[in-house]
């Protein structure tokens, strides 16, 4: 996991592999952009449901 600032988030974009989770549209817009996957944080249950669906459609491929 890393924190960092807006400016430098792309860099650490590499394909759908990457997950970025993030409460800004803006970011997870760019990021969705530059291929990879993205998940908009409102809450942790939230995202960890969203984290179990991607987990499951991994292991079902």
């Amino acid at each position: 996991m890393n924190a960092v600032l807006r400016a430098e988030k792309l860099n650490f974009c590499h394909g759908k592999d990457f997950i970025l989770i993030d409460d800004y549209k803006k970011n997870i817009a760019e990021w969705k952009e530059a291929g990879g996957t993205a998940i908009l944080f409102n809450s942790w249950q939230d995202t960890l449901t969203v984290i179990e669906e991607l987990e499951n459609q991994n292991t079902s491929s």
